[in-house]
Formats: C-alpha cells, structure tokens, sequence
C-alpha cells in the first residue's frame, strides 16, 4: 500500500512538466496574410461597411479564415500629426498619403492612333492632379526605347504638370532632382534604367524599387500595350513574371488606361493581364476618357485590408488567391491574383 501511494506521489509531481511538454509541443504558429482590396458598388463608389463574413478567402483552393478587415479612407491621411507617432510603431514609417507612379508608354514609332490618344491623355492626367489631397505623392515616368524617370514622387503641381507634358517627348531628360523619402531613386539606378529595353523591365526595376516605401501604392499606366504578339496569339515577355512579382512585393496595383484609339488592338490583352494580377483594372480611353478617369479617382479612394490566416498546410511558395464576396450582389472586388511568402528569417 506504502508503495502505492509513493507511485501516486511520484506521478502527481510529474504530471505537470509532462503537460507543460505536451502543450509546447502543440504550440503552432499562425502566419496572416495581408491583402489590399478596392470593393465598389455598381456605380463605382467605394463600399465602406463589409465585415469578416463578408469575405470569402481561398489560398490555393483551400478555404482560409478572415481574421480582421480595416476599411481604410484613402483621402484621409492615417497619421494627422506625425510628430505624435511613435518611432519605433508601425505608423512611424508609412506615407503620409497616397502615393502614385504615372506611367506613360510613349510610341517610339509614332503611330497615330497610339500618339493620339497619348496626347489627348495628358490633359485627363493634368487634371486628374487637382482630384489629389495635399499629402499625395506622385512620380512621372516614361517608357520610349527606355525607362525616363521625368519626376521622383513630389506634390509639387506645377513640376507634375511639366513631367506630364514632356512625356510625350522622344529625348534625354535630365536626372530628377533629389527629394527625401519617399524616394524612386532611392533604390532605382539611372545606368539600369537605360537598359531597360522593354516596358516589362521597366515595371520590373519600379517594383523592386518600391518594394522598400511601406504601403500600397498605384501605378497608372497610360499605355497601348503589353507582350508579344505572335501565331499563336499575345504571349507575355519573358520580363514580365519577375515584373509582375515585384509589384505584388511592392504592394502595387496596375491601373491601365489604353490609350490606343481604336475599338480593338491585340496588345490589350497584356495590359489587362498586368491589371489583373496586381489588384487594379484595365478601361479603354478612346470614347470617354473622362469617365475612366472619373472610375480610377472613385476607386483608389478608398480600399479595404484583409487579415488572412495562412493555411498551415500550405508549402511555401507562391499562391492564387481567390476573394469573393459574400452579402453583396454586384459589387466588384479587386485584388491580386497571387501571394508570395516572404523568406523566413
């Protein structure tokens, strides 16, 4: 019986390491995804009140729970006073407000119906600029032969205006001038962007090199087209994948407006391509320019950001994401086709 109760003893004194063991050994950590939505209604405007269940998330076909949503009102700055922040918080180092890249692809060849609708969109885009709140950045660059960096992300209207005008322009502009951060240049370099023969590497080095500015960010792109056309139809250059993971690194959303002024044209498809995978959308400008540029301003007022658990069973790598939305009949949602996970550290 003595021995009995010495066993007892012996177990109740150990039990409790065990079920500290057995409970480390359970401890799973939980990786969350974040994801940059724009939702608008059928008119274009921004839906502002969606909750969790109002989205449904697969991560390569496999359901993944909604953790949190924040609607977040792009014409507002996040930080008021950033002299109030902590240095050390997650706030310290975001923009004070949205930041925009114009991306203009000049025809080298000068074909008519390219040059046309370039010219008749730099107007659409000088006025565009006044839709813009104080705190906005936006950079002007240009695609001919090579990528043309005609302004690093300023607010300053009247050097925008200028950029914009001069990209219709086959010449060596000048350097940008220096501005503080956010800074293209910072992480672009001016030899690289000669070399950029195709506007698939032009993306490509401007992804990389938002890549370090936190935040999402809009690339709008005044452009006639994307890929190559061949037998088989419009392939995607072999530039345009790494192209195309940079700006999703860079949390980048692809707006194209065509700016061909034809009904058709065959490079289109790779413009809707690079909309498509990055979270934006693809408008033609021919016949109303004025309400594509009415549908970019109403859209990047506003976005959503999705708190997303990652499958566990996942392999890391890169993923298709799939949103849908739940509750609301005819709302559009946009956002990027595929997430990367980052390298552990």
């Amino acid at each position: 019986m003595a021995r009995f109760v010495i066993m007892l003893l012996l177990f109740a004194l150990a039990s409790p390491a065990a079920a500290q063991q057995v409970r480390s050994r359970m401890e799973i950590t939980v990786e969350r995804i974040l994801l940059d939505l724009y939702v608008t209604d059928g008119r274009g405007e921004p839906i502002d009140d969606l909750r969790p269940s109002n989205f449904r998330v697969k991560i390569d076909g496999i359901p993944a729970e909604v953790e949190a949503v924040e609607f977040i009102d792009m014409t507002r700055p996040r930080v008021e006073d950033p002299e109030m922040v902590d240095p050390e918080s997650d706030l310290a180092g975001l923009p004070p407000g949205r930041l925009l890249v114009f991306f203009f692809q000049t025809d080298f060849q000068r074909v008519s119906t390219r040059l046309g609708g370039h010219i008749s969109m730099i107007q659409r885009a000088i006025e565009f600029l006044g839709t813009l709140q104080p705190r906005d950045r936006v950079a002007v660059v240009q695609f001919d032969s090579h990528l043309k960096i005609r302004e690093d992300f300023t607010d300053d209207r009247e050097r925008l205006e200028r950029a914009i005008r001069e990209s219709v322009r086959i010449d060596r502009p000048p350097p940008p001038r220096s501005v503080p951060s956010p800074s293209l240049m910072a992480r672009l370099d001016l030899e690289q962007a000669r070399r950029a023969a195709s506007p698939e590497k032009a993306l490509l080095l401007l992804g990389n090199a938002l890549i370090p500015i936190p935040g999402p960010k809009s690339l709008v792109m005044f452009g006639w087209g994307l890929g190559r056309y061949g037998a088989g139809g419009v392939t995607m250059t072999p530039d345009y994948h790494p192209a195309r993971r940079s700006l999703e690194k860079s949390r980048t959303a692809v707006f194209s407006l065509d700016v061909s002024q034809v009904d058709y044209h065959s490079l289109e498809v790779g413009l809707k391509k690079a909309s498509e995978d990055t979270g934006g959308f693809y408008v033609k400008t021919h016949q109303f320019p004025s309400i594509a540029m009415s549908r970019l301003e109403r859209t990047i007022s506003a976005r959503y950001e999705l708190f997303v658990e990652r499958p566990p069973e996942l392999p890391r790598g890169l993923h298709r994401i799939e949103v849908e939305l739940v509750g609301r009949r005819g709302a559009h949602v946009l956002v990027r086709e595929m997430w990367e996970d980052p390298p552990r550290p």
